[in-house]
């Protein structure tokens, strides 16, 4: 990618006559003409002041730089375990036949070269136009005697900006700040320490400034900067830290070779031209006519395994390094500790892509660009040594501000940060889920493909029209994952194989890949759930015979089987299993805590009954392909109605006190299956009225009218 940059000629006939556009030395790789130029964005011009000076502290004014009453925001950080990377060549990369001006798409963790990192802290998010403003407000710089002011938010992306709106939603102080030069991102680095009471990473020496564009302010155009590596303040990461973070942080993980910080979709993580406007990607031409118009708030997308946002796209993010010239100088070969690249050269590296960029691959987490360090058109994000535990001390100005946790809290529709000191109970960033591809861009909730997500929550459990007795309170304590539509004849032979009766689905009842799988036992679902675990490479839940592969349990039962009935259920695993009782009818319910009220799993309204179920009345005495009736208020089909569903419970009588994730009984000798089939009538198929048991194997051919869904532990 080749930057340009306006320079002002020295001759003033020169200057008269035009204005030269050079580009930036060292980056030979065009991706696309996607950093801002005098077409794309304002370019910085020069004042005309400035010159050679000296060393400079960073408010200028021995105070702490800020207008009076400014309350300094200091960046969230992240802690970020370092450790030993092998390098290697990048799976696409093909020796001998790929480009050799592919190089800059490698990164740093190439072959030949180990590396070494220690622990460290990285910013959440990339440094927002409000942190940037509370401290950069009042710095000032001296330059050959004269005093300039720096400007406090140098963003092209404003909300009083025609080009670069501000979309619905955000909140402009909260969208990363641009338009700034490495030596401003590392003055800022310093400025944020010293406010902060820690001691500062790099030694500046002030020799030029600029106006900013538009602005009042100057942004610092040449200095010459040297990093204090022992110092416990704040600074840019180096292009080994940034790549590490954006990768995952740990080289054995999948993660680690995703395309992207997190994903291997950029749309799940990151904004580009592609997705700016629209919110998804329809192409990867500029034919298209998709290119964005500006920032978007930061931490909208979905984070990476590290809770780190924003590492593939919104703004590029400079880094301490030097890009040199030649690709194979600007990384050494060998092994190295904490490397922080070349010693000198003429542009410094920024990772990361923005929100401009028409080619995805510019996002990726190994690709390298360069820009020069005097010239605007980049963000950030800081990095301090892990070793910095410190609460930040401020300038005196600084108020109180309440502390939420890091991890989300979060339901069904909605997610939230909860307060973690004592000074409040409100939550913070309470907000609907966001989705895309199955991904909250906002809180990182995952639902796997064909389930829903079922918050955690309390309800009123028992049989309507009968006892109230049997009526009584239960917690579910965890969120869980729930199969949207009931397994199907083609789910199940994919990983069974075949049938495990002598009787198997037929035109009578209903076959085809999408109708539900019936003449299924107990005992057989149980094997599907950890046949299908260990085929996609999660925990199995279930043990028999001190083993969870289906392989040592030997032939599935057809009788009932002392062994088999000992089962033990791992519920903190990621596989498959079957649905408690109570998951059952929580989930049935769909946030209808009372036994009063929803009646069938969808309405309340027998009338309305068709409209959600097949059942005896309009089922034609048969099976219906999967998801062809409305779903229930959580996304759920079929929960009442086509085929009934296995659980995982012993039959047997309800307590009459409040429980929290109860499990059933502890022994018996059948299984509760619930909600109704095609044969049943209406109050067969009602969420709380009828409970059915069966033996748990299979006696054919009664079983034409069982099947069952599957549920899987959240992974959060």
């Amino acid at each position: 990618m080749k930057s340009m940059k306006k320079l002002v000629l020295a001759s003033l006939a020169l200057l008269v006559v035009m204005m030269v556009i050079l580009p930036l030395v060292g980056c030979d790789t065009n991706a696309g003409g996607d950093k801002p130029s005098s077409t794309d964005t304002p370019t910085q011009q020069p004042s005309g002041e400035g010159g050679s000076g000296a060393t400079q502290e960073p408010s200028g004014d021995g105070g702490n730089g800020a207008t009076e009453g400014t309350k300094i925001k200091v960046p969230e950080m992240v802690s970020v375990t370092g450790g030993t990377i092998e390098g290697k060549l990048p799976d696409w990369w093909i020796e001998g036949t790929t480009p050799d001006s592919e190089s800059s798409r490698k990164g740093v963790f190439i072959e030949g070269r180990t590396v070494t990192l220690s622990d460290f802290h990285m910013g959440k998010y990339e440094v927002t136009q409000e942190e940037y403003a509370s401290v950069m407000a009042g710095q000032k710089v001296t330059v050959d005697g004269t005093t300039y002011q720096l400007e406090s938010n140098p963003s092209y992306c404003t909300e009083d900006s025609e080009e670069y709106t501000l979309f619905a939603g955000d909140v402009q102080g909260k969208r990363p700040v641009d338009g700034v030069t490495w030596y401003d991102a590392v003055w800022y680095c310093n400025a944020l320490s010293e406010k902060v009471g820690l001691e500062k990473a790099y030694t500046i020496e002030v020799e030029a400034v600029e106006q900013v564009y538009g602005k009042e302010g100057y942004f610092i155009s040449r200095a010459t900067v040297t990093l204090n590596k022992d110092a416990n303040g704040y600074r840019l990461p180096t292009e080994a830290e940034w790549e590490y973070a954006a990768r995952g942080g740990d080289p054995e993980a999948e993660d680690w070779n995703y395309t992207f910080s997190g994903a291997n979709t950029l749309d799940a993580v990151g904004w580009y031209a592609y997705n700016n406007k629209t919110g998804e990607t329809t192409g990867l031409v500029e034919s298209d006519d998709k290119s964005g118009s500006g920032t978007h708030q930061v931490g909208k997308k979905a984070a990476n395994r590290l809770g780190i946002y924003d590492m593939s796209g919104n703004v590029a993010e400079w880094c301490y390094d030097w890009y040199t010239d030649e690709y194979a100088y600007s990384i050494d070969m060998g092994e190295e500790t904490d490397p922080q690249g070349p010693t000198s050269g003429s542009s410094r590296v920024y990772r990361g892509g923005l929100w401009k960029s028409r080619m995805a691959f510019l996002a990726s987490v190994s690709y390298r660009d360069c820009g020069e360090p005097g010239y605007g058109n980049c963000g950030f994000r800081v990095v301090c040594p892990s070793s910095n535990t410190q609460e930040p001390s401020g300038d005196g100005t600084e108020e109180h501000k309440h502390r939420f946790a890091d991890e989300w809290t979060y339901n069904g529709t909605h997610h939230w940060k909860e307060a973690t000191c004592e000074h409040t109970a409100e939550k913070s960033e309470y907000a609907e889920h966001t989705f895309v591809n199955e991904v909250c861009s906002i809180c990182n909730l995952r639902i796997p493909e064909g389930f829903v997500y079922i918050p955690e929550g309390s309800f009123s459990m028992g049989i309507r029209y009968a006892d109230i007795k049997t009526v009584h309170e239960v917690k579910i304590s965890k969120g869980f994952y729930m199969g949207k539509y009931e397994v199907t004849q083609k789910e199940y032979l994919e990983v069974m194989e075949k049938w495990g009766g002598t009787d198997e689905p037929s035109e009578t009842y209903g076959k085809g890949d999408n109708y539900p799988a019936y003449y299924v036992s107990w005992y057989d679902a149980l094997v599907y759930c950890n046949k299908r675990s260990l085929a996609e490479g999660l925990t199995p839940c279930y043990t028999i015979k001190n083993s969870t592969d289906p392989k040592d349990w030997g032939a599935v039962p057809t009788w009932s089987d002392s062994i088999w009935n000992e089962v033990i259920c791992n519920w903190d695993a990621n596989g498959y299993r079957l649905p408690t009782e109570a998951e059952w009818e929580y989930a049935a319910r769909a946030g209808n805590g009372t036994t009063e009220t929803l009646i069938w799993s969808g309405t309340d309204k027998e009338d309305e009954l068709g409209n959600y179920a097949w059942y005896k009345i309009n089922s034609e005495n048969k099976t219906h392909e999967v998801g062809t009736k409305k779903p229930n208020a959580y996304g759920l089909y079929d929960v009442s109605g086509n085929v009934a569903e296995w659980c995982w419970d012993w039959y047997g009588k309800y307590v009459t006190k409040a429980v929290s994730d109860p499990t059933g009984a502890s022994s018996g000798s059948s299984r509760v299956y619930r909600g109704g089939s095609w044969e049943d009538g209406s109050d067969n198929c009602a969420v709380s009225y009828h409970r059915y048991s069966g033996r748990p194997y299979l006696l054919n051919p009664n079983w034409d009218e069982l099947g069952f869904r599957v549920v899987r532990a959240s992974s959060k």
